[in-house]
């Protein structure tokens, strides 16, 4: 259940990331990508760790 979790918060950086390609303010933009970033990062974390807890079940 995590993985899904974490694969939501990936799509929100992808989000992120799309909603910053039609901002034409510069730091605006450049926060948006950097928050994007920022909530990937994490998001893929979460992934990889969830994906290694779920193999060492089986």
């Amino acid at each position: 259940m995590r993985s899904i979790a974490s694969s939501i918060v990936i799509l929100s950086s992808c989000i992120l990331f799309a909603a910053a390609g039609f901002v034409t303010h510069s730091d605006t933009n450049l926060f948006l990508n950097g928050v994007a970033v920022f909530v990937g990062i994490i998001g893929l974390i979460g992934w990889f760790t969830s994906s290694g807890e779920s193999g060492a079940k089986k």
